[in-house]
């Protein structure tokens, strides 16, 4: 691989990560499923965690895929896949629909995970500029949900004359990650060799090794679930309340805009951040940002307490950038893809316990009660985490 090649793989990457998932239907999507895929909010939150036993059992094999048979072609597969999922979600009208939109999902998130990241770590490490992954990660995170903030509030909109709207340009607009991904060019990862089995079950059980017998890779991976779990089942709380407290519906696009645009921010300023914090610093303030909200939105029922999911959108842009960045620089290239699939599988273990468990408690008390036991939970096991990364650095 050129140099040339490698600087065209970073620049593509960049239009691939700000159209990479959908970008209208984030604001109405728990609406849309309970009034179309005629679900409830119980019944959400256990489709989510069985659809993402699936995706555990993928995980890892795809990502062995990935470094033996190529990045570009693993990403060209998934995003294609990416688009039909949304393209079913258009015409969803029962709960088997909107289980078969998740199902395809699950297989394009599995082939897209850790190789996506993996493609442009090794490129940079082309031009030898590997340190730069942090700020184009979190530049390229940026314009995405720059982005989004215009769409949400177009969203709010179009769902107001048809909730279907949204859906149906957010599948337009997934083309543009497929065709993307058809131009980047497979950068080199160690030794090619041809695809076997027992070459994959070798890449396999390595990536597994390394990723569970280094302390630190371990400590990223608990971390990375406990945070991005406990802020997807806020995300997917934040229609529930919004309803508590009576807030009309076209505010949901302000609401969504405002949230983009902090994620935004955060993320393009990730570097800045990094050096005035560092590590430590960073961690704590996360769990932080993330608990107290939570309780605060349990505990009150004010419609300016919709504004308190500011600070999870903190936590939303500055979390991917730091977390891989910390991640890439403990992996070997030769099982880049398989050790971040590995993290990636170990995430959806978390996802499947967390938010079944949560749909449980959902059957048996409020949405703001459920925000309480989710902030206390937060702030206990992110003190545990936060000691323990203490530890580790020292």
């Amino acid at each position: 691989m050129t140099h040339e090649q490698a600087r065209r793989n970073i620049r593509l990457y960049t239009v691939y990560q700000i159209f990479r998932d959908p970008l209208f239907f984030g604001v109405i999507l728990i609406l849309y499923l309970q009034q179309y895929g005629k679900l409830t909010l119980s019944e959400i939150y256990m489709m989510e965690s069985i659809c993402l036993v699936g995706r555990m059992v993928l995980e890892i094999p795809s990502g062995a895929i990935a470094d033996m048979l190529g990045r570009n072609l693993t990403i060209a597969i998934g995003t294609f896949l990416n688009f039909v999922h949304v393209g079913i979600d258009v015409f969803i009208d029962g709960p088997v629909l909107v289980w078969t939109a998740n199902i395809v999902w699950v297989v394009s998130f599995a082939l897209i995970s850790g190789a996506d990241s993996s493609l442009v770590v090794d490129s940079l490490k082309v031009v030898g500029e590997e340190s730069r992954f942090r700020h184009i990660q979190g530049k390229a995170n940026s314009y995405r949900w720059y982005l989004a903030a215009f769409c949400a509030i177009g969203a709010s909109y179009l769902a107001e004359i048809n909730m279907r709207i949204p859906f149906v340009i957010s599948a337009i607009l997934m083309l543009i990650p497929f065709a993307v991904a058809l131009f980047f060019i497979e950068p080199p990862h160690k030794e090619e060799k041809k695809y076997t089995l027992l070459r994959h079950k070798q890449v396999m059980l390595k990536g597994i090794k390394v990723s569970f017998c280094d302390e630190r890779l371990l400590w990223a991976m608990l971390f990375t679930v406990v945070v991005t779990v406990v802020s997807k089942i806020w995300f997917f709380s934040y229609n529930p309340y919004f309803k508590v407290v009576n807030l009309p519906l076209a505010y949901y696009g302000y609401v969504f805009f405002l949230l983009n645009i902090i994620a935004a921010v955060t993320s393009q300023k990730v570097e800045l951040l990094h050096r005035i914090l560092g590590d430590f610093k960073s961690v704590v303030l996360m769990v932080l940002l993330l608990g107290v909200p939570i309780l605060a939105m349990g505990m009150f029922s004010y419609q300016w307490c919709v504004l308190l999911a500011v600070l999870q959108n903190i936590v939303r842009g500055y979390l991917p950038p730091f977390i891989e960045h910390y991640q890439h620089g403990l992996y070997e290239s030769e099982t880049r893809a398989t050790c971040a699939s590995v993290s990636s599988a170990v995430h959806g273990l978390g996802e499947v316990l967390m938010l079944g468990a949560y749909a449980l408690l959902l059957d048996q008390v409020t949405v703001q009660q459920a925000l309480i036991v989710l902030g206390v939970f937060t702030l206990l096991v992110g003190s545990l985490l936060i000691w323990r990364f203490r530890a580790i650095s020292s």
